[in-house]
């Protein structure tokens, strides 16, 4: 795919949504975005008619037998790519998404057990980390394996590149389900200031291993700019 069709679109669509790469390693970081969005977009689209006219998403092909940076889900090299951990987020068994072709924010159960007294947030963030606007819905219940519109996220008077953040929590304030959407707000055409903004400086710290003896870490930005489209390897 890469060689026969597809691949001058797919360099334009960097240069006009992020910008002309300005080396290999950064053309690859640009991509990761477009990868980890169209997947997210291709499953959560199915999520928003599920039990209802959709049936299922056919993905051709999983992976290439050769270095690409399309095309694939997981990588030969365990470089895994956005489109990866994008699937991933849209597949969560409790899930919460924005329908982009409406701003509906949505939950989506398809568990056998059902939720009871959770609550969705929904805030707009500039790209230093200001937050613009916030809505939330509490004590809300869902069936096991069904779908429910919760309320309409207002982004009318948004500008300029803005995160949207979702978050589905329980009684306790445990999240269930986070959901970032990087937006463009009115008259805005492309996501040129992501890649505008300065280097941000993270902090790492082991935590204690969970009960199933999972190494955890806690991540932390204490710069003035938004860390993005991180992977740790």
């Amino acid at each position: 795919h890469d060689l026969l069709n597809g691949l001058d679109e797919y360099v334009a669509a960097v240069d006009r949504l992020y910008g002309k790469a300005e080396s290999l390693d950064d053309f690859c970081r640009k991509v990761q975005f477009i990868n980890y969005d169209s997947y997210r977009a291709m499953f959560e689209s199915w999520n928003s008619v599920m039990w209802a006219d959709g049936s299922g998403v056919l993905l051709w092909m999983s992976h290439p037998a050769w270095p690409s940076v399309e095309w694939q889900t997981y990588s030969w090299d365990y470089e895994t790519f956005g489109s990866y951990y994008g699937s991933q987020k849209a597949c969560e068994p409790v899930h919460i998404q924005m329908n982009l072709d409406d701003h509906d924010v949505v939950i989506l159960n398809t568990t056998t057990s059902p939720l009871s007294n959770v609550t969705v947030s929904f805030a707009c963030y500039d790209l230093a980390g200001k937050k613009l606007v916030t809505k939330a819905e509490k004590g809300i219940n869902i069936n096991a394996n069904s779908r429910k519109e919760i309320f309409k996220a207002e982004l009318g008077e948004m500008k300029g590149v803005y995160i949207v953040r979702l978050l589905l929590s329980d009684s306790k304030g445990g999240i269930l389900s986070r959901n970032d959407y990087l937006m463009r707000g009115q008259g805005t055409e492309n996501f040129f200031a992501v890649s505008e903004l300065g280097k941000a400086s993270l902090k790492a710290r082991k935590l204690a291993p969970s009960k199933d003896g999972k190494l955890c870490f806690e991540i932390s930005n204490k710069s003035k700019v938004s860390a993005m489209n991180l992977k740790f390897n």
